[in-house]
């Protein structure tokens, strides 16, 4: 799922902020938060994480 959107999340977040790395951030978060709802988890959200 996260390589089906990640590119999308990423050129939303990116189109809001206007910034790299921020973008980043954002979309990383974004999959973070879906992970954490959902009702047992496809993958840990630590595995977004960097370390």
């Amino acid at each position: 799922m996260i390589e089906r959107y990640k590119g999308h999340v990423f050129k939303v977040t990116y189109s809001v902020v206007r910034d790299e790395k921020e973008a980043e951030d954002l979309a990383q978060e974004t999959f973070i938060k879906m992970m954490d709802a959902l009702p047992s988890p496809l993958i840990s959200h630590k595995d977004l994480r960097r370390g």
